[in-house]
């Protein structure tokens, strides 16, 4: 009997860690998603400028594709005219929203991966925001452009005021943490 036992253990051992063993080289990814006021009846999925698949539309405007071997990186969709970025690592599935009519601003993802794809889109359109503002900057002339004033000398009186007494209440504030 403890031969039996002893073999049974063994295998059942053997059995848990051959069965619990996850394959490394599996790089298996979804993408799909919903486009609200289509233009064109698919969407390009692309990496470095090189059209990976054509993904069609089903008859609710919706996509969904599986990857077997997409491998870590930035690739891009497409759905003319206009594209976006997107993040994939090992093993995400990503659904993505838009509408084609303010597509940047209504892209939205969702699944494994949202966080940093969504994080990825604010970054874009914090920078879009910043570029716009620098363009009107540059194309107004100077002359329209709002100058800085200096203070007045009442300005100046009131500042170092209150300069004053922040320091005041900084140094309370530290003596009775130390007493």
């Amino acid at each position: 009997m403890p031969y039996y036992f002893k073999t049974g253990i063994i295998l059942t051992l053997l059995m848990c860690l051959t069965s619990c063993n996850k394959d490394d080289n599996d790089y298996t990814a979804y993408f799909g998603g919903e486009i609200k006021d289509p233009l064109v009846p698919y969407v390009l999925f692309s990496k470095d400028n090189k059209v990976i698949d054509t993904i069609p539309l089903d008859a609710n405007n919706r996509f969904f594709v599986k990857f077997d071997s997409l491998t870590p990186g930035l690739y891009n969709f497409k759905h003319e005219p206009d594209y976006q970025y997107v993040y994939f690592d090992k093993n995400d599935s990503l659904m993505v929203s838009l509408n084609t009519t303010d597509f940047d601003q209504s892209v939205v993802f969702s699944g494994r991966g949202e966080r940093k794809n969504n994080f990825m889109m604010e970054l874009f359109l914090a920078h879009e925001e910043d570029r716009s503002h620098i363009m009107i900057m540059i194309t107004t002339s100077p002359s329209s452009q709002k100058r800085p004033t200096l203070p007045t000398p009442l300005e100046r009186h009131f500042m170092k005021n209150v300069k004053k007494k922040l320091h005041g209440v900084k140094a309370s504030i530290f003596t009775r943490s130390r007493g």
